[in-house]
């Protein structure tokens, strides 16, 4: 079950996989930033697109509504933390 941008990004079998999967599509995303996207847990939105159509070709899927509500999900966790400190 896809519950976090991490299990995305763990389709390919590392960040720099996706980036290069990524480009390949015609996406500007270099090694560095899909590493930061792992690291931070976070895709944003505009690389979205490519994001779906790159999983789809490893024949997983992922749709907007899910990575939405992952983000959803995260920036709740996020205020949260943030209003306990």
């Amino acid at each position: 079950m896809i519950r976090t941008f991490r299990d995305v990004i763990g389709f390919w079998k590392t960040p720099d996989d996706l980036a290069e999967h990524m480009q390949r599509l015609g996406y500007d995303v270099g090694i560095y930033k899909a590493r930061q996207w792992k690291t931070r847990d976070k895709i944003p939105s505009g690389y979205w697109s490519g994001l779906i159509e790159a999983a789809a070709e490893l024949g997983k899927e992922v749709t907007t509504d899910m990575l939405a509500a992952i983000d959803a999900k995260r920036s709740s966790d996020d205020h949260q933390g943030s209003s306990a400190a």
